[in-house]
């Protein structure tokens, strides 16, 4: 299994996007995104699990 994570501004390419299948973190509150680095960790972690 690969995991790749995008950044906010520039996120991955449409080419991945296709031959991908994505994945998003839910957030409860005010916050709009996480860190990559955060954001890496999380989806890690519950591959993991």
């Amino acid at each position: 299994m690969v995991v790749i994570i995008g950044n906010e501004g520039n996120g991955i390419s449409d080419e991945v996007k296709e031959n991908s299948t994505l994945v998003t973190i839910p957030m409860n509150g005010y916050a709009e995104s996480l860190n990559a680095a955060a954001a890496a960790t999380i989806i890690m972690w519950e591959m993991m699990r």
